[in-house]
Order: structure tokens, then C-alpha cells, then sequence
């Protein structure tokens, strides 16, 4: 028989066996069980309904984005106007 080079170290299983411990349900504790996994459109949801702001202030900003969103369009489908959404880009962005 050859020599154990981990003298005698014994495996976990029977340690805790002597010590009067079940290492099944051990390690059944130790588990790290998965987590339910949230998609990612009802996370953003979930999230911004969570975070919305709904002051005067916030809705006033709101709308104010949504009539330049609005006129950056019109301008996008007037022909030539490429001068005015640039500019109305950079007002949108400020």
C-alpha cells in the first residue's frame, strides 16, 4: 500500500459524520440556489415607474421634450432643412 502524501487527512464527509453533523443537509445549506430571472423590458418598468417624478415641474419638462421631439420630426420631412435639425438636434440635447 502506498503512503498517503496528505498523511492522515481524511475526507470532509467523515469528519463531519463524527462530529455528529449531516453533511447532506450541510451542504444542502451551502447550496447557492439561482435566482428568478427578471426580463430586462419589465425590469426597465418596474424601474422607471419606480423613479418617475411626476411634480409639475417633471411633467412640464416632459411635454416640453415631446413638442421638440415633435417639431424635430416635421423638420426632418421638410426637404432642405438640414441646417434647422441640426440646430433644433442641439436645442433638443441642451
Amino acid at each position: 500500500k502506498k503512503s498517503n502524501p496528505f498523511g492522515a487527512a481524511r475526507p470532509r464527509e467523515e469528519v463531519l459524520k463524527e462530529k455528529g453533523v449531516d453533511p447532506l443537509a450541510l451542504e444542502s445549506k451551502l447550496e447557492v440556489k439561482p435566482e428568478a430571472k427578471v426580463e430586462p423590458k419589465v425590469e426597465e418598468a418596474v424601474l422607471e415607474e419606480v423613479t418617475r417624478d411626476d411634480s409639475p415641474a417633471e411633467v412640464e419638462l416632459r411635454e416640453e421634450v415631446e413638442a421638440c421631439r415633435r417639431e424635430l420630426a416635421t423638420l426632418e420631412a421638410t426637404p432642405g432643412a438640414e441646417d434647422s435639425v441640426a440646430e433644433a438636434r442641439t436645442e433638443l440635447e441642451a
